[in-house]
């Protein structure tokens, strides 16, 4: 592809960017001096656009995301050793979460990249996300406990618990504290007041951030990553403690999330762990994004409820138990397999068939 437009202003950037801003475009990919790319419906495509060079870059990461210190070493490694920066920046108003980064350029040359996802102006309602209505109610009915909300980077989940907080805020008299890198959405406090802490901003750590708040007296607790056993220890803790917590978890299924829950503990702690988590967690919600049929791409969730069976199956460690437990708890506890999810999404035209078969698909291999 022959590129017809070399950026290479800040004005030029945020220009182009500004241009990028349609509904299907989930992700920008922006390289000094190489062509940008974008993903579109979870595809990524070419643009005939090149990147502007390295110090036009880290300008406008400095310029708009308050974190010039960050940006400017972000190629020396003796400064900056993780080589990348989280944020989120504003241009011309619109909201950007970012990861400004460094690798491997041509000639073996260390050359920086940033990429960018647009954040939504409003937090969608609950509805929007496609939760079932009896899993969102129970949801709003919990006042302690655990929720994990799982699935790979991009499949929105910070957006689905977002929607449940916003609308809990309608319901509740409560402090809610959240936990984020970076911050992507900004509530509107209805009858709950939120103190939103962005990590590496208002805490160093998810973890510290975690054993401060439950300093400050929250109700609600929204981590959003449980990452290491510090921070998975805390969150267990609070849970018994009387907080409702949400986490969540880079997993694809329901029992791969609890496995890897306690396998953030020390191995001495496993034991204990399996039997607090049992007492403790109320949901897993794992979700993934699929492209639907009248254009676009909607949220799909697997959903397991913690009853007495899943409860006494994962003291046991037996988590064979609990794919069971979600193909037989439909009808009683709202839970939800990924093929019931796939199957009724296409028997209302939602879907098509072939993504059906991808959703499928996709529970073999979770």
């Amino acid at each position: 592809m022959d590129a017809t437009l070399q950026l290479n202003t800040v004005a030029d950037l945020e220009k182009a960017l500004l241009d990028l801003l349609r509904p299907d475009i989930a992700d920008i990919f922006i390289g000094a001096n190489e062509l940008m790319r974008v993903r579109v419906n979870g595809v990524l495509d070419v643009l005939p656009i090149i990147g502007p060079p390295y110090e036009v870059l880290r300008s406008f990461v400095n310029i708009h995301s308050g974190a010039p210190a960050d940006a400017n070493n972000i190629m020396n490694a003796k400064d900056c050793h993780i080589g990348s920066i989280d944020s989120a920046l504003s241009v011309h108003g619109r909201r950007f979460r970012i990861n400004f980064f460094r690798c491997m350029g041509d000639k073996d040359h260390q050359n920086a990249r940033l990429v960018l996802r647009l954040l939504n102006d409003r937090i969608p309602s609950v509805e929007y996300i496609r939760l079932p209505a009896r899993i969102r109610d129970y949801i709003f009915g919990l006042t302690q406990g655990l929720i994990l909300v799982c699935g790979k980077t991009g499949s929105g989940k910070s957006t689905t618990i977002a929607a449940i907080l916003q609308e809990r805020a309608k319901q509740r008299n409560e402090h809610c504290i959240t936990l984020e890198q970076p911050i992507e959405y900004i509530f509107e406090p209805g009858r709950t007041m939120f103190s939103q802490r962005e990590v590496g901003l208002s805490c160093s750590n998810f973890a510290d951030g975690l054993k401060a708040a439950l300093r400050e007296s929250p109700d609600t607790i929204f981590v959003g990553e449980i990452r290491d056993a510090e921070t998975a220890i805390t969150s267990l803790r609070a849970a018994e403690t009387g907080h409702l917590v949400f986490g969540t978890l880079h997993t694809n299924s329901a029992a791969q999330s609890v496995e890897k829950f306690v396998n953030q503990f020390p191995s001495e702690e496993q034991h204990g762990a399996w039997s607090s988590l049992a007492n403790c967690m109320r949901l897993i919600i794992c979700q993934t994004l699929v492209r639907s049929a009248a254009g676009g791409r909607i949220a799909v969730h697997e959903v397991l409820k913690n009853t007495t069976g899943v409860a006494a199956g994962i003291k046991k460690r037996e988590i064979h138990s609990i794919n069971h437990a979600i193909q037989t708890g439909k009808n009683e506890h709202g839970m939800q397999s990924w093929v019931m999810t796939a199957t009724e999404l296409r028997k209302e035209g939602i879907i098509s068939e072939e993504v059906k078969a991808h959703l499928e698909r996709f529970t073999e291999l979770a």
